[in-house]
């Protein structure tokens, strides 16, 4: 399930349920993440789920770090700092400031796509979109390994159910 939402003061985001691993609950549950009422869907993140922002600094109209830090303040239970188009070197420095932030309020900062830069940074989880992941399961079992030797979490960004359920067999902790 994917909402774009406004948490206020123009801080845009976009609100993910992170569904069971379970495929069966993933049927289940689809359908109504997709389709059904704002307040089902509510129902849905509460029992089965947490409540997940992704950045684009695009669509923001105040300075990013300023937004990420309201986020927190407002309990979401983690962030996923999506600027895929930024260098290594930017994306490090922004994820180090990004990091701190949430530290500071308990709540979670998950690097996304920047692998190197996640490791050197120590960060306990990676988000990967499902083509990167895919072709780190399928084709170099050795650098997966290393990615779950470096990560305890990796979640995986699917667009359909069947990719769902691909990414779940794969080995992803959660999916958006």
């Amino acid at each position: 399930m994917q909402d774009l939402a406004w948490a206020g003061e123009g801080v845009p985001l976009t609100i993910c349920t992170v569904l069971p691993q379970n495929p069966a609950r993933l049927k289940d549950y689809s359908n109504l993440a997709i389709y059904s009422s704002k307040d089902k869907r509510r129902k849905i993140i509460k029992k089965y789920g947490k409540t997940v922002a992704i950045t684009n600094r695009h669509l923001c109209c105040k300075e990013l770090l300023y937004q990420i830090e309201l986020l927190c303040k407002r309990g979401v239970s983690a962030i996923i700092l999506r600027e895929k188009d930024m260098t290594e070197k930017e994306y490090k420095s922004l994820a180090e400031k990004a990091i701190a932030i949430g530290h500071s309020y308990n709540t979670s900062v998950i690097l996304h796509s920047f692998v190197n830069v996640a490791e050197s940074l120590g960060c306990s989880a990676i988000h990967l979109p499902m083509p990167l992941f895919m072709k780190m399961a399928d084709n170099k079992r050795s650098y997966r390994k290393s990615l779950t030797d470096s990560f305890k979490i990796i979640g995986v960004s699917t667009h359909t159910l069947k990719e769902a359920v691909e990414a779940e067999k794969a080995g992803a902790a959660y999916i958006t």
